[in-house]
């Protein structure tokens, strides 16, 4: 009985607990015995706080009582990404060198989870400072996804999508800055959703404008009707971020879960199986391609096959973000945490990597000229997909091109015999960060080794209850509610 309730969505959840027919601290219980049962093998969380976890769900236990409604997400557990603040807990990024700094505040999409209802279970895994495809941390090891034995959760949410694969948490919340949240929703067979940029506010500190190059935050969940409620609970301005949107980008009060119950239908979509540049593994395309296919079915649309022109070769998309943008980048982090905790990261390599360090060393020595001209691919890249969204509602790819990355590397070295880079060629995910589209990963299948495979689902600007809505009808063609009853 315990074990079920770790399993139910989140909307049954709360609709059980608003009728009073079953108990938060029941639910909390459950999920944190799970934890101690689970997660020594998966290393999903780096802390949890388990008092705190009960006490609120002994609150919103009397507030039922007394006839009160906790929220829209009540008695919902939830875990949150190691990179994000949670009142009283440490924000370690993913590393020992800070796990005494305690945050003094809730994150304003944390705020918002708590103020709905939703139970804090702890703080999930995350790599150094999110900056890796895969997620391994020497707080909690490496983050497993529960679908096979050594291979990695992905990154660098993986511990979010871990635990919520596994029934260690409802809702996980991540951040995406070029994949983040859809390469291990892919990897744990879950749902992962990067909405449209500014949609849920980033406050960072002490760059308020750190997060422009296309980091977004977002849930991990297991269905598509649960990320819809998680967005409706959190999204919306915060004064704090000059990038934040109203509710739905254009109107107050965008209802997204009300969106996952429609039938979208007539509309026309485009596949890419590989967007043109990326080598994609045969049994991964064979199994997006058929959900492709459902998901066209489903949504009485139009499948057109397409071929997305970046006018770049894959080193060539590659280059300026993850050489150019993202050493500097990672530099003036490094430079943030000298200043602010008197860490030198670079003396550190044991700790943070000897790739992080060396990326610090390369941001040093890119020149503020060609810092900036990343703009012009990065417009290529935009302008690319949007010439696809002209045409077509939604977009869909295979989200990775594997199935499965196995523990202790940072990716695939080669894809059906073609060599590639294990830090950058696999994953379908980054072209989407510039300009910040809404694209949602869901399961297309598993392959005959049990991995899970992800398709990705993305939109124009904004259509983000189209992008749920299309998801929601794929789910419904085909659940995938019975993949978590094996794991």
């Amino acid at each position: 009985m315990a074990d079920d309730l770790c399993l139910l969505p989140a909307v049954t959840i709360a609709e059980r607990v608003r009728a009073g027919d079953v108990s938060p601290v029941d639910v909390t219980r459950a999920h944190l015995d799970r934890i101690d049962r689970r997660d020594d093998d998966l290393g999903a969380y780096v802390t949890v706080t388990r008092e705190r976890a009960l006490a609120a769900a002994e609150a919103h236990t009397k507030t039922v009582a007394e006839g009160g409604d906790p929220g829209p997400l009540a008695g919902v557990p939830v875990g949150i990404k190691d990179l994000v603040d949670v009142a009283g807990v440490p924000t370690s990024q993913g590393t020992s060198l800070l796990a005494d700094e305690v945050a003094e505040s809730d994150d304003p999409a944390v705020a918002r989870l708590r103020d709905a209802g939703a139970i804090v279970l702890g703080k999930t895994n995350t790599p150094p400072f999110a900056r890796s495809a895969v997620t391994e941390s020497d707080l909690a090891g490496y983050a497993s996804t529960p679908f096979g034995a050594g291979y990695n959760a992905g990154g660098s949410s993986g511990g979010s999508a871990a635990a919520v694969a596994a029934g260690l948490a409802t809702i996980g919340y991540g951040t995406d800055g070029g994949g983040s949240i859809r390469i291990p929703a892919s990897l744990c067979g879950v749902v992962g959703f990067k909405p449209t940029f500014g949609r849920i506010p980033w406050t960072a500190r002490p760059d308020a404008f750190a997060h422009a190059r296309g980091n977004h935050a977002g849930p991990l969940t297991r269905t598509v009707p649960d990320a819809a409620l998680a967005l409706d609970v959190v999204a919306g301005p915060d004064h704090a971020d000059p990038f934040s949107l109203p509710a739905d980008g254009s109107r107050p009060g965008g209802h997204y879960l009300d969106a996952t119950h429609t039938d979208p239908d007539g509309l026309s979509i485009a596949y890419s199986a590989d967007l043109g540049v990326f080598p994609v593994a045969d049994r991964v395309e064979g199994i997006v391609a058929d959900a492709a296919a459902d998901l066209a079915d489903a949504t009485a649309a139009t499948l057109a096959h397409v071929e997305v022109d970046f006018g770049m070769t894959l080193a060539e998309l590659v280059e300026p973000k993850y050489h150019r943008w993202g050493p500097v980048h990672t530099a003036v982090l490094a430079e943030h945490v000298e200043r602010e905790h008197g860490i030198d990261l670079t003396d550190h390599p044991e700790v943070v990597g000897e790739e992080f360090a060396q990326s610090v060393a390369d941001g040093h020595e890119t020149d503020a000229v060609s810092y900036k001209l990343v703009n012009l691919p990065h417009t290529r890249i935009y302008d690319a997909l949007q010439s696809v969204f002209d045409e077509y509602d939604l977009l869909v790819t295979p989200t990775l091109s594997v199935a499965g990355v196995e523990n202790g590397t940072i990716g695939p070295t080669e894809i059906d015999g073609e060599a590639v880079d294990p830090a950058t060629d696999w994953f379908l995910t980054f072209p989407f960060n510039f300009g910040g589209p809404p694209a949602l990963s869901v399961p297309a299948g598993t392959t005959d080794g049990g991995l899970p495979v992800g398709l990705q689902i993305a939109g124009q600007r904004f259509d983000d209850e189209l992008v749920l809505a299309a998801g929601a009808a794929l789910e419904r063609a085909r659940p995938w509610a019975h993949l978590y009853e094996t794991v």
